[in-house]
């Protein structure tokens, strides 16, 4: 039982300092954007990696609110995906380094939603992860809102 008391900080110590140091990416951009019911809404995520390691990173979408018509569509790393896909299907490294739409990096992220006629708010979760660590991982919720014409 002593010894117990004695590795049981140490291992907690040590299952902290993992998890804190396992977070490498850091995604930055508007999260709330307001459009009509008849044009796209675009949104621009920058990916950054905040680790001194190259990592693989993927995009995984996932529709948390979806007003009955509308759509959601992505492209990242160099692909556009169809309201359908919710993996992208190609994963890109991403040195020490940052992926930014106004720098216009091929790779960047970027999110459409079209409304279609349909007035409501849409909530769109974005998370970019290691293919190889897939715990170290950065999601983002993206909301659209469709509720007046302009």
């Amino acid at each position: 039982m002593y010894n117990m008391k004695k590795i049981l900080p140490i291992l907690l110590t040590i299952i902290q300092v993992t998890f804190v140091g396992a977070q490498s990416l850091v995604v930055t951009g508007d999260t709330f954007f307001t459009g009509d019911l008849v044009t796209q809404i675009a949104s621009h995520l920058d990916i950054k990696n905040t680790s001194a390691n190259t990592i693989t990173v993927k995009c995984q979408k996932t529709n948390l609110t979806l007003p009955l018509g509308g759509e959601s569509f992505f492209c990242f790393a160099g692909n556009c995906y169809p309201a359908t896909t919710t993996s992208s299907s190609t994963a890109d490294l991403l040195p020490g380094q940052q992926f930014s739409f106004a720098n216009s990096d091929a790779d960047a992220h970027s999110g459409y939603y079209d409304a279609y006629g349909t007035s409501g708010v849409a909530e769109v979760e974005y998370c970019f992860y290691d293919v190889n660590n897939p715990t170290d991982e950065t999601c983002v919720i993206i909301t659209y809102d469709c509720t007046s014409t302009t």
